[in-house]
């Protein structure tokens, strides 16, 4: 392997160490936030920020708008959440946000989707679901995440453009990775181990 390639994976591994650090470094902070509840009734959906942290049992979920594949299996999705308004009368959806969710949840939110529409297309007034915990904190959709979400709420037909105005669906909660002190161990022998073998190769060269 050449010198120049060498220096090349060396800085790449530095690049990767700084990289790792940072982000676990920001779920670190994230999840010492005090979290929010989006089923609390004080609690405006309209003033949620990018990395807010949230957590809660989610009661209420819509089925997914986008998943991601890796060599042919599903490893992401991303399920739309409504916020629902009781007037009195009727329940309405006025407000709505992503959920991003690892193949590992698939199965409970699946079901949670299944008993959710199953209670809305009844007379129930008690809503009566199986909740699913989820914690993590506020990102803003991609261009492309972010255009099927649009394309789902039109094709739910339940939305009207008013809501979809003034909706945070441009927005979704993804999970803070639990084991960001580790992935900062991690990242710091990537940076350590990229700096050396940097340092070794420059060295070598002036000999």
């Amino acid at each position: 392997m050449g010198k120049f390639r060498q220096l090349m994976y060396s800085l790449l591994l530095i690049v990767a160490g700084i990289a790792v650090i940072i982000f676990s470094a920001k779920d670190m902070k994230t999840a010492k936030m005090d979290p929010i509840d989006l089923n609390d009734p004080s609690v405006n959906w309209n003033d949620l920020e990018v990395g807010d942290h949230v957590e809660m049992d989610v009661n209420f979920l819509m089925d997914y708008f986008v998943s991601t594949e890796k060599d042919g299996n599903e490893t992401d999705r991303v399920y739309a959440m409504p916020h629902i308004r009781d007037d009195g009368e009727y329940f309405t959806f006025d407000n709505f946000i992503g959920i991003s969710a690892k193949s590992d949840m698939f199965s409970s939110l699946d079901s949670l989707v299944d008993e959710s529409l199953e209670w809305w297309s009844s007379d129930e007034i008690e809503l009566n679901t199986t909740p699913v915990h989820i914690e993590g904190k506020v990102a803003k959709l991609s261009k492309e995440k972010f255009g099927y979400f649009d394309s789902y709420l039109d094709k739910i037909d339940v939305v009207d453009s008013s809501v979809k105005e003034d909706s945070m669906y441009e927005y979704y909660i993804v999970p803070i990775q639990n084991d960001s002190p580790i992935l900062i161990v991690v990242g710091v022998l990537c940076l350590l181990g990229g700096l050396a073998w940097g340092g070794i190769i420059v060295v070598k060269g002036r000999g």
